[in-house]
C-alpha cells in the first residue's frame, strides 16, 4: 500500500496595513535578514554591514522616525499568520520608492508582490504619476517583472557614506 500524496500547501493570506510605532522591532528583523541572507550573495560583507547594521538605538529610532513621520512617507507592513514577514515605504512628495522587504522565510510567497501593488495604490491616491527608485542588485529582477524600467547602474550612499552598486528604475503610469 502506497503513502496518500499530501494535499497541497494553501498559501497563508497575507494582510497589508499601516505600520505602526509597535512594528519597529520586526521592521528592523525583516531589513536585516533581507539583508544579509537574501542580497548576501550579491554585495561583500562590509557593505551588507553598513546597509543593514542592529546598532542599538535602530529599533528606537525606526519608533520615533513612524510616530513623527518627519519626511510625509507611507510605510506599510505585510502580515502572515500575525506575524510581519515584509515591509514597504515611498516618500510621495518625491515620487520614491523606498522600500519593499520581505523576510528570507517568506520569499517567493506572493508577499513583495503585495506590498508593491499596495504601495503603488496608496501613490495613486495621492496623485503620484511615477515611482522611481535605487533597486539593489538582487531585487532587479523582481521590479522588472513588476514594470519597472531600468535606467542604468548607479551607485546608493548608505547611511555611513560607503556608496553600494544598484539599478536606478522607475515606473509611469497614467
Amino acid at each position: 500500500m502506497s503513502n496518500p500524496t499530501p494535499p497541497p500547501q494553501r498559501q497563508q493570506d497575507i494582510v497589508i496595513r499601516r505600520a505602526i510605532k509597535g512594528d519597529a522591532s520586526a521592521i528592523v528583523k525583516v531589513h536585516y535578514d533581507a539583508v544579509h541572507v537574501t542580497a548576501g550573495k550579491d554585495y561583500d560583507q562590509s557593505i551588507l554591514d553598513d546597509w543593514s547594521a542592529l546598532p542599538f538605538d535602530r529599533v528606537e529610532r525606526l519608533e520615533t522616525q513612524i510616530e513623527d513621520n518627519p519626511e510625509n512617507t507611507i510605510m506599510i507592513v505585510a502580515e502572515t499568520a500575525g506575524e510581519i514577514v515584509g515591509f514597504g515605504e515611498i516618500a510621495p512628495d518625491n515620487s520614491e520608492l523606498r522600500a519593499v522587504y520581505v523576510s528570507p522565510s517568506a520569499g517567493r510567497k506572493a508577499v513583495g508582490k503585495a506590498i508593491l501593488h499596495e504601495l503603488e495604490t496608496l501613490a495613486r491616491e495621492l496623485g503620484v504619476l511615477e515611482l522611481w527608485l535605487d533597486s539593489s542588485l538582487t531585487a532587479e529582477p523582481f521590479y522588472l517583472a513588476q514594470g519597472y524600467l531600468r535606467d542604468g547602474q548607479a551607485e546608493h550612499q548608505l547611511r555611513s557614506g560607503r556608496k553600494m552598486l544598484c539599478i536606478k528604475m522607475h515606473k509611469r503610469w497614467t
